[in-house]
C-alpha cells in the first residue's frame, strides 16, 4: 500500500498560524470519520490520545531537523488502514507530559484495522526513511492539500 492511497487530499490538512495538538489531532480525526462512515469520531480521538499518553509518537533528533509524528491508533470495528496528514509551517507544540520537545511539523496520523498490524510497520518505517531523503522539506514547501498529494503520488509513496 503506497501513502499516495492512505493520505488523501481531503484527509490532508495544511496550517500557516498556530495551532495546538489536540486541535489538529480532532481536525484529522473528524477527516477521516466523514470519509470512513464505519469510523466513530469520538471513539478514534479517544484512541489516539490513550496511544499518546502511554507515549508521545514524535520522532526526530535534537540538531535542529524538524520533527514529525505519527499518532496511531488500531480501531477495533475496521480491516483497512486509513490516514490523515497535517503540514504546520510554524509547528505544532508537541509537548508532552512536561518535556521540552521541539515543534512537530508533519503529523502522519493513521488509523489500523486489527488485521493489518503488520502492514502498519512497514508504512511507518516509509515514513521515517523520508527524511534520509529530504523529502519533508518539499512537503514543507507545498501550498494545497492536492499539491501535497500529488508530490506523494510523483515520488511512487
Amino acid at each position: 500500500m503506497l501513502l499516495s492511497d492512505i493520505f488523501l487530499p481531503d484527509t490532508i490538512k495544511i496550517y500557516s498560524g498556530n495551532v495546538s495538538k489536540d486541535a489538529v489531532f480532532e481536525e484529522l480525526v473528524d477527516s477521516i470519520a466523514s470519509r470512513h462512515k464505519e469510523i466513530d469520531s469520538h471513539l478514534l480521538y479517544d484512541l489516539i490520545l490513550e496511544r499518546e499518553w502511554v507515549m508521545s509518537t514524535a520522532i526526530g533528533n535534537d540538531k535542529g531537523n524538524s520533527k514529525i509524528a505519527i499518532p496511531h491508533a488500531v480501531y477495533p470495528r475496521s480491516k483497512a488502514i486509513f490516514g490523515a496528514l497535517a503540514i504546520s509551517r510554524n509547528g505544532i507544540d508537541y509537548d508532552t507530559e512536561g518535556l521540552q520537545t521541539k515543534p512537530v511539523h508533519l503529523i502522519f496520523l493513521l488509523v489500523l484495522g486489527s488485521e493489518v498490524m503488520e502492514e502498519h510497520l512497514r508504512i511507518m518505517s516509509s515514513i521515517v526513511s523520508l527524511a534520509e531523503k529530504d523529502f519533508f522539506t518539499q512537503l514543507y514547501g507545498v501550498k494545497t492539500a492536492v499539491e501535497a498529494s500529488q508530490l506523494l503520488r510523483s515520488n511512487n509513496l
